[in-house]
């Protein structure tokens, strides 16, 4: 999930009544912009609320959702958050085991008209731009089979953005 015009960091989560860990978060200095991934254990078929909590008032944020079953831990593997501006590749390195998933996703704060494309093995779930704020949320993921995955995502023009990237087992 991210935002594109909140000032303070995400401070809390719930799916459906149930209280989220936030496993990767990034905020720049200025609070103007973040990115987020977090998870809770909801029963199956659950249809529900989510609810965020920031320490401050946004005027707008995006969420992408994954179902994700069958998972060993909901303790991830390995996190990372990058911030970048310009027009390089975001690049996290995500560590996996076999039969592990990756997901990341990248936001970019009002005033930033971008749209990215994931390098191969990630797959592209979402690359949505919200009208009338020139800002972005793209998400990626993949089925690992263990080593390392590089979660690669090119903006269509320079852009500052927030990365985050997280792999369970």
């Amino acid at each position: 999930m991210g935002s594109t015009t909140a000032t303070g960091s995400l401070t809390g989560v719930t799916i459906g009544g149930v209280t989220a860990v936030i496993h990767a978060t990034i905020t720049d200095a200025t609070g103007f912009g973040m990115s987020c991934i977090a998870s809770a254990v909801v029963p199956t078929g659950t249809t529900a609320n989510i609810v965020t909590t920031s320490a401050t008032t946004w005027e707008r944020g995006f969420v992408s959702v994954y179902r994700i079953t069958g998972l060993g831990s909901t303790t991830p593997l390995n996190s990372q958050t990058q911030y970048l501006t310009g027009s390089t590749a975001t690049s996290l390195t995500m560590v996996t085991e076999p039969d592990a998933i990756v997901i990341a996703g990248v936001v970019t704060p009002r005033g930033s008209n971008t749209s990215f494309v994931w390098t191969s093995p990630l797959t592209e779930n979402l690359d949505k731009k919200i009208t009338g704020e020139n800002s972005n949320i793209s998400t990626a993921s993949v089925a690992a089979t263990g080593g390392t995955v590089a979660c690669i995502a090119t903006p269509s023009i320079s852009a500052t953005r927030y990365a985050t990237g997280v792999s369970f087992r």
